[in-house]
């Protein structure tokens, strides 16, 4: 199915980030945080649209939530979005403040030292953001197919756009929404990290996902099936004010069984990738950061 996703408004603007800057240079990590205990407050109370993205996630994720619940944990979640955020932007100024706890390593390094591609399967979930640093000394060439930053102060303050020798972008607005771009450098035994749990208007499949059918986008596993590539998924939690737990033992080898049905044969596969993301919200409940409505059976 086509999933068409809600026009969102843009949050973040050059003063807010001047502010978040100023207090980490003054008062360092935990004076950002202050701040953002009272700007998540804020968005508690205003931010109508977001409200309503969370509590979706939240009433899926939880039983039993009554009004006051749903109130703080979507508290909760605001404010592990924006430390997630300032810890970009620390994480860009500052290299090696933030510690990594890795599990897969030693496997995620043969595939990086071999000749075959790859695809990086991230989401909404912790701060894949945060993890794509520790790319940029890979031997391997990154290639992300995302969309570019629409909101200009959030990609100039926090660079949240950056390109540099070993990560660049793959477009989806070009042709075929970069797939052929995204082939053509598996083919050279570069990684392409895409994201799994937002279509951008992309193809879906319903699967399972927290007792009840959500669409996710199926074209990294039609890809990896195609060109035989392995997908590994990149989950990382934040699991303390300087540490994050960087996992990438989580792979998935896709192949067609014959010619028929194919799309079909691909729903197993998500939810193979949905158990992963099931599991990580199970441990990291607030750090998902979807926000977007993916479920069929809600309506915003």
């Amino acid at each position: 199915m086509k999933h068409k996703e809600k026009k969102k408004k843009k949050r973040g603007n050059a003063l807010g980030i001047w502010f978040f800057t100023l207090f980490f240079r003054v008062a360092g990590l935990n004076g950002a945080y202050f701040l953002l205990y009272l700007v998540a407050f804020y968005y508690l109370l205003f931010d109508l649209q977001s409200l309503q993205f969370a509590k979706v996630y939240l009433t899926k994720r939880f039983k039993d939530l009554n009004f006051f619940s749903i109130k703080v944990k979507s508290y909760l979640l605001f404010v592990q979005l924006g430390k997630q955020l300032i810890d970009r932007y620390v994480s860009l100024i500052k290299p090696g403040f933030f510690d990594f706890e890795l599990k897969g390593a030693d496997s995620f390094s043969l595939m990086c030292n071999d000749s075959q591609g790859f695809i990086l399967l991230t989401s909404h979930v912790g701060s894949w953001q945060t993890a794509m640093q520790g790319f940029k000394d890979i031997k391997k060439e990154v290639y992300l197919l995302k969309l570019g930053e629409e909101n200009l102060s959030l990609k100039d303050k926090l660079k949240v756009d950056p390109d540099s020798a070993k990560i660049k972008s793959i477009s989806p607005k070009q042709f075929l929404g970069g797939i052929v771009e995204v082939i053509n450098v598996l083919k050279k035994g570069a990684i392409v990290s895409m994201m799994g749990d937002r279509s951008y208007g992309a193809d879906c499949l319903d699967v399972d996902f927290f007792n009840g059918e959500a669409s996710f986008p199926y074209s990294a596993f039609h890809i990896a099936a195609v060109e035989k590539c392995k997908i590994v998924v990149l989950t990382c939690a934040k699991v303390s004010s300087r540490k994050y737990l960087l996992n990438l033992e989580n792979s998935i080898t896709v192949e067609y069984q014959g010619r028929k049905n194919k799309k079909e044969q691909l729903r197993k596969y998500l939810r193979q990738y949905t158990n992963i993301l099931e599991n990580f919200l199970e441990e990291y409940p607030y750090q998902c950061f979807i926000f977007d409505n993916i479920w069929k059976d809600d309506k915003l």
